[in-house]
């Protein structure tokens, strides 16, 4: 087994799963703004996983699920880990 992992591209937008993505705009704007989408991972050519990525936010609190497309979080239960500057963290998750 052979797996491949890469950061999503706007053109991977409807070929790999897209379903927490509101359309490739969306995508290409996370690029824009925190460098990173989120990471796919291939066995070979198959696609058989992703990471969505956040950037975190003390601001964002969005308890109880998902609304507007965003991943499940809340980030003011988290207490700041004392880095400096910006950092990510896992937004959720897809496997197969």
């Amino acid at each position: 087994m052979n797996i491949l992992c890469r950061p999503m591209k706007v053109s991977d937008y409807g070929i790999v799963e897209s379903v927490h993505w509101t359309s490739a705009d969306q995508v290409r704007e996370y690029l824009e703004r925190q460098g990173i989408a989120s990471m796919l991972a291939f066995e070979d050519q198959r696609y058989v996983g992703q990471l969505y990525l956040q950037e975190y936010d003390p601001e964002f609190s969005e308890p109880g699920g998902w609304t507007g497309h965003r991943p499940w979080a809340d980030f003011q239960v988290a207490e700041p880990l004392g880095l400096d500057g910006r950092f990510l963290t896992l937004g959720c998750y897809h496997v197969g």
